[in-house]
């Protein structure tokens, strides 16, 4: 009782803050929509923006509906510790603690996905419910190279927007 109790607040709780950080991308909570997000994701030199924000607000929203639900497992959990190691890397310039902007946080939240992205979602989660339980290790698996993919994809396209420095002159 105590591990699936433990599973619900943690899945909750990690699942709700991602779905509203999210919401907040997508305009829903306050938040300023995907076009502002999208201006914010080019200054750090990830372009085109536009798509990379859809891609990180619908990822965050959905996952962490999936995640506090505790419906298709490991899905949600896997895909916002792909969307947490995205900010690692973003963030990881600014060195490690948060307080200066680093990385910190995030890699926190990366963790605590991945570790619930192995735990599954416990009894109490519609998952439970439905008496679902998707094949293991396969599907772990295969949303991991999933997850790791889209990971690889925003740093390549970051990479390659970087602007390069300008070339000595010749002498």
């Amino acid at each position: 009782m105590a591990y699936d109790s433990g599973l619900l607040l943690l899945r909750l709780g990690l699942g709700a803050l991602l779905f509203v950080h999210g919401g907040q991308k997508l305009g829903l909570f306050e938040g300023r929509g995907v076009r502002a997000f999208a201006g914010g994701l080019e200054k750090m030199g990830i372009r085109p923006g536009y798509p990379f924000a859809w891609m990180a607000a619908l990822s965050q929203s959905f996952g962490g509906l999936l995640l506090a639900i505790g419906f298709l497992s490991p899905a949600g959990a896997l895909v916002l510790a792909s969307s947490m190691a995205v900010a690692v890397t973003v963030l990881i310039r600014n060195g490690f603690w948060m307080a200066r902007g680093g990385y910190e946080y995030s890699l926190v939240l990366c963790v605590a996905f991945l570790a619930l992205s192995l735990t599954g979602p416990g009894r109490w989660s519609v998952d439970g419910l439905l008496g679902l339980s998707l094949p293991e290790p396969w599907t772990w698996l295969l949303f991991a190279a999933g997850g790791a993919a889209g990971v690889a994809a925003t740093m390549v396209a970051r990479q390659r927007r970087q602007p390069q420095p300008d070339a000595a002159p010749a002498a």
